[in-house]
């Protein structure tokens, strides 16, 4: 057969055209396989829990509500993620605290998170205030992921149960975690066998590599270090798409650099929800809505059902009538650890009260809960365990003047002042300020402030040794007298404080003597509004803030 050159022309024109379809084919199937279209999430959140598995009233905006608890929480969830590609509920920690704590061991608040559906969650620096056992025990009820990329367990189980960095497939994407707790852990916290790495910008930078060479279409950070870190985290450390933040009890929503930052508060009063699509890797549209878990929201019958079983049994074991206060106990953070309380003085007093012979009390004003105005009225050991939850046993000490002088400016220390170029790392903990009894003085906060390096709870070196404390005298029988620097003194803290818990560094020096009494600071509170009744503290110029 013979065939003409036009013939065989066409003919190789017709099978490179037929190439050619079948190329540009595969390549469509290709592009639509492989083509990633817009996803919508809702990241939903909660901070500083604080064991509030049940409503609560509280005061927001001048109105008395009663908010939050894990019912509301579940209630709210669920609507927040309808409509939502893909959803997280993640919680950035401290959701642990006396009194439930230490009544039920944490169990309550695992069993309610997961009910409500929590995905992964970031340890704060409370889950341990029962040691790292009872933690590890009470995750053992936990239907949820926990993440700390900066702590290292003795722990078995904590070993193995507590990860470095979590990844998530939702859909066709990633999502990849980490988690960073609070430096300033081992002052603000007792748990053995737990270590922490201060260095969150190098260890934050490690987590965004792997999370990079994992191919995570978004980098999350839970994070238990406090607004302040989370910005300088965001500034510092590109790649980290939201940070979602805890430990320092505020509302936020704002970006640094790409970063998005947010937090929601403590205890349960809102739901934190971000929402926003994923587009091609990048965040599109991003928006914030605080959810106020007032009745409005519904609750999940079930869950309330067995939150409540918990809170009436403390209840019940912690429900009896101790006294009754004619005035409101000032418990407010801005008032226990930045002045004098009309409650720290009470709390001090209760102790000279119950131990004869000693001269100065010096309360922790972070040792004092609750953060309110807790209303006149009768008080019960539920009150009593609520405003101190830590039960700390109250130890007595020997400083001489000039100890007890330093020990007073590094607890004006923790207070800040803008400006004071003083960083958290260098200072006090906020709730290392201290209420006292037995001892006068004034803090001058125009001085400069006590700074420090700090190595663990120990000092290494004094930047600066402070002048914001002077004038202080102290109570000897009717008279006030100067403060003696070489006089010794007895003075009553707990046992927090005699630890060098919250940077109290003076209390490790060997010459310090610490006596036990095996007396707990509730009991004795307790034992005062008791004998007292009624009670009706009011503050008495015994801390002067200038």
């Amino acid at each position: 057969m013979h065939f003409n050159r036009r013939e065989m022309e066409n003919k190789r024109w017709l099978a490179i055209i037929g190439v050619a379809v079948v190329v540009i084919i595969i390549a469509m199937i290709v592009v639509n396989t492989t083509r990633r279209d817009p996803v919508s999430f809702a990241l939903i959140t909660t901070s500083d829990l604080q064991s509030q598995i049940v409503p609560f009233e509280t005061e927001i905006d001048g109105r008395k509500l009663t908010v939050g608890g894990f019912a509301r929480i579940a209630s709210a969830a669920r609507k927040a993620r309808e409509g939502a590609d893909q959803y997280l509920i993640l919680s950035s920690g401290d959701d642990l605290i006396a009194p439930l704590l230490t009544v039920f061991g944490g169990v309550p608040e695992m069993i309610g998170m997961s009910a409500a559906g929590y995905i992964t969650a970031a340890p704060g620096n409370h889950e341990f205030d029962r040691g790292d056992s009872v933690f590890a025990t009470a995750l053992k009820h936990a239907g949820f992921r926990v993440v700390a990329s900066n702590m290292e367990f003795e722990h078995e189980y904590l070993k193995e149960r507590v990860k470095k960095n979590i990844q998530w497939n939702l859909g066709d994407k990633r999502v990849f975690i980490f988690g960073l707790m609070t430096p300033d852990f081992v002052r603000v916290t007792n748990a053995r066998g737990v270590s922490v790495d201060e260095d969150i910008i190098t260890v934050a930078r490690k987590q965004v590599e792997i999370g990079h060479a994992a191919s995570a279409d978004i980098i999350v950070a839970i994070t238990h270090i406090g607004l302040d870190l989370d910005r300088k985290l965001a500034a510092e450390v590109p790649g980290i798409d939201i940070i979602v933040g805890g430990h320092s009890h505020e509302f936020a929503y704002e970006t640094v650099g790409k970063t998005i930052i947010v937090q929601d508060g403590a205890k349960g009063s809102h739901l934190g929800v971000l929402r926003f699509e994923l587009n091609d890797g990048a965040i599109v549209e991003p928006s914030w809505e605080l959810v106020l878990l007032d009745s409005t929201v519904g609750a999940d019958a079930e869950i309330d059902s067995i939150m409540n079983t918990y809170w009436s049994a403390m209840n019940d074991s912690l429900g009896q009538p101790v006294g009754s206060a004619l005035v409101g106990l000032d418990a407010r953070k801005s008032s226990v650890r930045a002045g004098e309380s009309n409650l720290g003085d009470m709390i001090a007093d209760s102790w000279l009260g119950w131990f004869a012979g000693a001269d100065i009390a010096l309360v922790t004003g972070g040792s004092i809960r609750g953060d309110q105005i807790y209303p006149a009225g009768e008080l019960t050991y539920l009150d009593i365990n609520s405003i101190m939850p830590f039960r700390n046993e109250v130890l007595r000490t020997e400083l001489t003047g000039a100890q007890l002088a330093r020990t007073l400016e590094l607890s004006a220390s923790a207070i800040h002042v803008e400006g004071d170029d003083c960083p958290d790392s260098c200072r006090v903990a906020y709730g290392g300020f201290l209420q006292v009894a037995g001892v006068r003085f004034t803090i001058d906060l125009s001085k400069a402030p006590f700074k420090g390096i700090f190595d663990g709870r120990n000092v290494s070196s004094v930047i600066d040794s402070g002048d914001r404390v002077s004038n202080i005298k102290v109570k000897s029988g009717d008279k006030w007298l100067p403060i003696d620097p070489i006089l010794k003194y007895d003075v009553l803290v707990n046992s927090w404080t005699a630890s060098g818990g919250d940077g109290h560094y003076v209390f490790l020096d060997s010459t310090v003597v610490k006596t036990p009494t095996s007396m707990y600071s509730t009991d004795v509170l307790a034992g005062y509004i008791e004998k007292h009744n009624p009670v009706a503290p009011k503050t008495d110029g015994r801390i002067d803030l200038r």
